[in-house]
């Protein structure tokens, strides 16, 4: 069954063949949007009043002309104006009936093999450390928008660029030698942390400890074998805890998994190329920097040190090139806080300035909010760090509790648990917009009232409390022609929405967007369940509608839900 995607797009064709029939006007940008108000139908466009200073005529003069010639869809019962010269528009109830009995689960029709990919990069984590929970908005946020990407329609790649390489790990290295008494093998990711933390205590004292970390950072980028050997080691062991706290987070998938060490053989060519073209140009001491004279608005960026060591600029840009030769992507996304604008600001730029920068391709930092805490700061160097593993048992353990108390007789509680746990978190970040910092409050996350993700499971769950008493596959093979009460129309209607939602979500990069239309559509449908009696209802006529109606609801939070990554559950 055709959604409002598509009524959209036939009201579209039927509109522009209006205003060339009536005013001999073509428009290429003709918008249909869905209006704050109910009152004020279920679409929208406002093309009356861009025309009417162009027409030279009143606009309510003109959507009056529109409404007399237009000829509407059968989907559409009704268009009204409004306000100054609004076109609202209304679904008829045929549509929605039709639409009722033939719905299975919302679909998009793709050719994606034919598209050029979009990249998202996400996560994006260091080796050495643990995850913290500050990774949890790079992770989820990617992840959503990969899933979104993907049902809507797009050829999606998801990347997760691990960072693997720089002074760090020199300095890591430089702890090991010193401070460190078992193999490396052996070490732990925390063992790795505390060394990170160790040295730079002792450089407090020792200065000339960063000299000898930088030493060993080059030799590293100069494939020393006895320092290599070493980083392989740490590699291994950041890899299987990183692994560990994603499958803990459940739903969180990469096509590729790159990182700035795949870069290190690009490197040499890349530099030649730069100083070559002009791109690089020498700074002070020898280094080399890109300098930006028709962005007076951007600082220098350094690519080489004075040393002759690369940066993570540097490995960035041949990341871009790599990226580009290998996928020919119609676009890299970016997934990063806010803290790195600058950064991207510079290296797209400098990227564009090389011949082999595909004009087609765009770069775009999808900047998200950074997180704070009520009580601490989060620090590296001094081993202030929120293990996203310890923040997710957390969350299991105060959701297992509360199950124990109001449902002792549920079954796998720790499975939902996990799925409550997580989702709540995963929710808690994706219900906020990108753009806004996020304040970590625990007690508020896990929540299981008002617009949480915990509210969204338990209403699913709700929807199948319902088919547990009934042979569902029997009944929804029949098809109502029951009318449906004001409240009831309404709930659909929302429903219908579901792919506008969808391809809004992911045109504006906000999943924020699908959350919102989830929690309204479990506001509804809980309304909805108070006032109407589903098993009950005074007809077979009247359940049999109302059951079907429970269905779609049932499948959309579901299908929503996994697009945010988390897990529905069937009770709980």
């Amino acid at each position: 069954m055709y959604s409002i995607l598509t009524i959209q797009k036939r009201l579209k064709e039927v509109l522009t063949n209006c205003l060339n029939e009536c005013f001999q006007i073509s428009v290429t940008d003709l918008k249909i949007d869905i209006p704050t108000h109910k009152q004020n139908g279920d679409l929208t466009c406002n093309i009356a009043m861009q025309l009417a200073k162009q027409l030279n005529q009143n606009p309510r003069e003109v959507a009056t002309k529109i409404i007399s010639q237009l000829e509407l869809p059968k989907s559409i019962a009704k268009v009204e104006m409004a306000g100054p010269g609004f076109l609202n528009f209304f679904l008829a109830n045929q549509y929605l009936l039709t639409y009722l009995n033939e719905f299975t689960e919302h679909k998009f029709a793709s050719k994606i093999s034919e598209q050029q990919p979009t990249i998202v990069e996400y996560s994006q984590p260091n080796i050495a450390k643990p995850l913290g929970i500050h990774h949890i908005i790079t992770t989820v946020l990617g992840q959503s928008i990969s899933n979104i990407g993907r049902f809507v329609g797009n050829n999606i790649l998801s990347f997760n660029y691990l960072g693997d390489y720089g002074t760090q790990f020199g300095k890591l290295i430089v702890a090991i030698e010193n401070y460190n008494e078992k193999p490396v093998k052996d070490l732990s990711i925390q063992n790795l942390l505390d060394l990170y933390v160790r040295f730079h205590k002792e450089v407090e004292t020792h200065p000339e400890l960063e000299d000898l970390a930088r030493q060993k950072s080059f030799a590293l980028e100069n494939s020393d074998a006895s320092i290599k050997e070493i980083w392989e080691q740490i590699l291994d062991i950041s890899r299987k805890d990183m692994q560990a706290v994603y499958d803990m987070l459940g739903g969180i998938r990469f096509d590729v998994v790159d990182s700035e060490a795949q870069r290190i053989p690009m490197l040499a060519e890349l530099l030649e190329e730069g100083k070559k073209s002009g791109v690089f140009k020498v700074g002070e001491k020898g280094a080399f920097i890109v300098e930006y004279p028709e962005e007076s608005n951007l600082p220098p960026l350094l690519v080489q040190r004075s040393d002759g060591a690369t940066v993570y600029a540097t490995r960035d840009i041949a990341t871009v090139k790599n990226r580009i030769q290998e996928y020919q992507p119609a676009e890299i996304l970016y997934v990063v806080d806010s803290a790195q604008s600058l950064h991207f600001r510079q290296f797209f730029t400098a990227a564009k300035m090389f011949d082999w920068y595909n004009q087609e391709t765009q770069l775009t930092h999808l900047s998200f909010g950074r997180m704070s805490f009520k009580s601490m700061a989060m620090s590296t160097r001094k081993g202030q760090i929120v293990k996203l593993s310890d923040v997710i048992r957390e969350s299991e353990q105060k959701v297992s509790d509360v199950i124990r108390e109001k449902n002792p007789n549920l079954e796998d509680v720790e499975s939902v648990a996990n799925a409550v746990g997580v989702g709540a978190l995963k929710f808690a970040i994706l219900n906020t917009s990108p753009g806004k910092d996020i304040i970590f409050d625990k007690e508020q996350m896990l929540s299981f009232e008002g617009n949480t993700g915990p509210y969204l499971q338990y209403t699913y769950a709700r929807t199948c409390s319902i088919f547990r008493k009934l042979d569902q596959s029997v009944i929804l093979s029949k098809d109502t022609k029951q009318e449906f009460s004001e409240q009831e129309k309404e709930l659909l209607k929302k429903v219908t929405f579901f792919k506008f939602i969808c391809q809004q979500s992911w045109n504006n990069r906000k999943p924020n967007l699908l959350s919102a239309f989830l929690f309204e559509l479990a506001q509804e449908f809980n309304s909805f369940y108070a006032n109407h009696p589903i098993l009950s209802a005074d007809t077979p006529e009247l359940q049999l509608m109302r059951i079907k109606l429970t269905k779609v609801v049932q499948t959309t939070l579901k299908q929503g839900l996994e697009l945010l990554g988390i897990q529905t559950v069937s009770e709980m």
